[in-house]
């Protein structure tokens, strides 16, 4: 784990971008309503907050932007789902088995799941790549994601 964390919210994010971490749900603009985390002005503080279905959750409050940019590049470095990217979702198995063969192809780490997707028995095929591969495999979502 590093403790080289960025210091500003604009170098957060290029941090985020060169780490491989998935920027969905990480919203760190006071003028936006996020799904996920969010930060908001509380007096003179920051205070970082998570929302989910209209629900927020209030989690730390910051007296600077390095102290609330480095807890959550903290806290994200620590998290096994935080570098994870979906470049696949598809009711299609077999374009599922096409994209694996894909993906080993290129000796890429990749997960594969397989949810119920409607009570009709129908399924659901997710593929998920982690960290910086999601910049090998670009081309791929955009084929692959449906």
């Amino acid at each position: 784990m590093s403790t080289d964390y960025p210091v500003t919210i604009k170098e957060f994010f290029q941090w985020l971008d060169d780490g491989g971490f998935n920027q969905f749900g990480i919203h760190l603009s006071e003028n936006t309503n996020p799904e996920g985390y969010g930060v908001r002005r509380v007096g003179s503080q920051l205070e970082l907050f998570y929302s989910e279905r209209g629900q927020v959750y209030p989690e730390k409050q910051f007296n600077t932007e390095k102290e609330l940019v480095g807890y959550l590049a903290a806290k994200l470095e620590k998290s096994n789902w935080a570098r994870t990217h979906c470049i696949s979702a598809t009711e299609n198995k077999n374009t599922s088995e096409v994209l694996a063969k894909e993906l080993n192809k290129m000796n890429i780490k990749f997960d594969q799941e397989e949810l119920p997707y409607s009570d009709d028995g129908r399924m659901f095929y997710r593929t998920m790549v982690y960290g910086t591969d999601i910049k090998k495999v670009e081309h791929l979502k955009q084929k692959y994601y449906n």
